[in-house]
């Protein structure tokens, strides 16, 4: 059969055979009967067996030795796709390491790490950039669009759940110290009230439109773009999607208007007419938000919601990532030293070592 009546949307997963490359692969070959998706890992052995439990279920999945670190084993790869198809459709760089060997010193660390996760990923997409552009498929790019209100000037929440009268102490900005965080470079931003601080433009049914990943029980929700996977909120809760006059919409009391927004306060909705809202109208959109009705604040046996801190449009008036750090607003969260016996709790001068998972 030629390369021409066999035509599938070839994707390629780095990283493929644990964690998130592995369910991003599961997730393309699922979703997209008609993808060929490769599995690709350093290691033969490990790639070939997840490879074959996605196959065992019926998945068109094929694994792939591919070490970033290697030009030769990036270009046997790379010989091996444009073999078998001429093209490449999709490309998602997802292997990474954390860290190097405990013994090394830092700036070996640093070596293995920045070879790895920056020059390697760099690599292989420089090498695939031919493959890419045979590519004949339609190109679809896919925005997640929000506004999150933030409380500026920032104060440090207390060590403990905040006192009723005092609601909006909520707010909190931390890093937690699993690898998965690290390896994304997430920074959590726990908003003070999530029914008021957070709306969600588009898309407006983000369990299904979003890549999920689910945690407790599939009650917590890792959303993140189809598109780029780039990680964008963590939510536990029910929503609810509403008309919103965002010219007029403001979070809680007292807060200003965060990062993504400039907009004041206000709960007026009505329906946007099909031409939008006439002069001295109101104009409307449809949101989706956390449902206030029935929200409890408690990330395991309540509701929870944190935006992803480098999601957030770098420029926007009362945020600034860098005086969010320089001020040492982060917090840095260990799971494990959290629980710990006779543990402080989060702290704020400097981050853990290594991660907890």
């Amino acid at each position: 059969m030629s390369k021409e009546s066999a035509s599938p949307t070839v994707a390629l997963v780095t990283g493929a055979n644990q964690g998130i490359g592995y369910e991003i692969a599961k997730r393309l070959a699922s979703e997209h009967p008609d993808y060929h998706v490769f599995m690709t890992g350093r290691r033969k052995e490990a790639i070939e067996k997840a490879a074959s439990e996605l196959q065992e279920a019926g998945l068109n999945v094929e694994p792939l030795v591919l070490d970033i670190t290697s030009d030769d084993s990036i270009k046997s790869a790379l010989d091996i796709i444009r073999s078998k198809f001429g093209h490449l459709d999709v490309l998602i760089n997802n292997a990474g390491i954390l860290s190097g060997k405990p013994e090394d010193s830092i700036r070996q660390k640093l070596t293995t790490v920045y070879d790895t996760n920056v020059f390697g990923t760099i690599a292989v997409t420089d090498a695939f950039i031919p493959l890419l552009c045979e590519s004949t498929k339609v190109r679809r790019v896919v925005f997640t669009q929000y506004i999150v209100f933030l409380s500026f000037p920032h104060t440090l929440p207390p060590p403990r759940a905040p006192k009723d009268e005092a609601p909006r102490s909520h707010q909190d900005f931390y890093r937690c110290n699993c690898t998965t965080c690290h390896k994304a470079g997430f920074l959590h931003m726990r908003l003070a009230s999530a029914p008021d601080d957070f709306l969600l433009l588009k898309p407006l049914d983000p369990y299904n439109d979003l890549g999920d990943y689910t945690v407790y029980e599939k009650d917590l929700h890792f959303l993140f773009c189809k598109t780029c996977g780039m990680r964008c909120f963590i939510v536990m809760g029910e929503g609810e999607v509403a008309n919103v006059d965002l010219t007029t919409v403001k979070a809680g009391a007292d807060a200003d208007a965060g990062a993504g927004s400039g907009v004041e306060k206000g709960e007026e909705e009505a329906a946007r007419g099909k031409d939008g809202a006439a002069a001295g109208e109101k104009s409307v959109t449809k949101v989706w938000r956390p449902r206030k009705q029935g929200w409890v604040e408690g990330k395991k046996f309540g509701s929870y919601l944190s935006v992803n801190g480098y999601s957030v449009d770098a420029g926007q008036d009362g945020f600034d990532l860098r005086e969010i750090t320089e001020k040492k607003w982060i917090g840095y969260c260990d799971w494990l030293e959290l629980h710990s016996e006779g543990s402080q709790g989060t702290r704020h001068d400097r981050p853990w070592e290594g991660g907890a998972y």
